[in-house]
């Protein structure tokens, strides 16, 4: 059975590899921030700098009572007089210019929510600030460039970005982990707490593997608090702090390596049929459950 296990587990270590960079592009996709600021931003010429979001409406979100919004300041770090130009869209460029032709401009602005504004500086002083707020009537993806038009200068600016939507900052794709992770959180806590109950109950006839399961479960209830402590975070505040996603991941890594290595030994029958068996292969095992981890 082990050299059978070690062969599968080598055999598929490159399509674990795979899902592993698969899962980890689709964790930082979910993850991305709702404020972004781009510090002291070159604006080349013909150039803009964009930010994708998915908004619910105040009547459409599943909760909240805020009105949702997409904001933007741009501020200068030079008293100079230069144009730049805000598009806020439903629909995304399709490799046309912000700065295009009227009929161009007039295709972006054909959303309930989208709009098209100047961001004017002029050089004999006046206000280093731009400050744009735009409420939210209907739910949707939006995207909000910034450009520069000019065809020869560039620009130096600090661009802030920043969007809410009725519940917080969560985008309107990832509202419902929120309550997805606390009831997940819920249920395991309470599978350990019946768990450690039983244990008690039946302390005289308790083996190892039962300590086993215990774990598994402890490393699922950490794995699923993080995860909720981490987006409840994230929609409080807009930012993603990523050290809270990475406890979440090894925490869910751990978890599953640990299940895996619990279902290899009771298939060995360990504690049911004979208690040599681990003893015996215990460096095998855990070998395949390092590997499995790594991978």
């Amino acid at each position: 059975i082990i050299g059978s296990s070690a062969n599968n587990m080598a055999g598929s270590w490159r399509s674990k590899s795979v899902v592993a960079l698969v899962s980890l592009t689709l964790l930082i996709c979910t993850v991305r921030a709702e404020i972004e600021e781009w510090n002291e931003k070159m604006l080349h010429p013909q150039s803009y700098v964009s930010k994708r979001f998915s908004v619910y409406s105040k009547e459409d979100a599943p909760f909240g009572e805020d009105d949702p919004y997409i904001s933007l300041q741009v501020t200068r770090h030079k008293i100079e007089g230069f144009k730049l130009f805000m598009l806020v869209t439903q629909d995304p460029l399709d490799d046309e210019p912000i700065c295009g032709t009227n009929e161009v401009q007039k295709k972006y602005l054909e959303g309930t929510n989208a709009s098209y504004e100047e961001i004017e500086f002029k050089s004999d002083g006046g206000s280093n600030n731009f400050i744009h707020k735009q409420i939210i009537k209907e739910s949707g993806v939006y995207y909000l460039y910034v450009a520069n038009c000019s065809t020869d200068s560039a620009y130096n600016v600090t661009i802030y970005m920043e969007m809410k939507n009725p519940f917080g900052f969560l985008p309107a794709e990832s509202c419902e982990l929120l309550h997805f992770y606390f009831w997940f959180a819920l249920i395991y806590l309470t599978l350990l707490v019946f768990w450690g109950i039983f244990l008690l109950k039946f302390w005289d006839f308790t083996i190892p593997i039962h300590y086993y399961i215990a774990g598994v479960l402890v490393l699922s209830l950490v794995d699923y608090i993080v995860a909720y402590m981490d987006y409840s975070s994230y929609n409080e505040h807009g930012t993603k702090v990523y050290a809270a996603a990475f406890i979440s991941a090894l925490a869910n890594s751990l978890k599953n390596t640990v299940a895996r290595m619990l279902i290899l030994v009771v298939c060995m029958g360990y504690g049911i049929v004979t208690n040599a068996a681990m003893r015996r292969n215990q460096v095998q095992i855990f070998m395949l459950g390092f590997f499995y981890f790594i991978a």
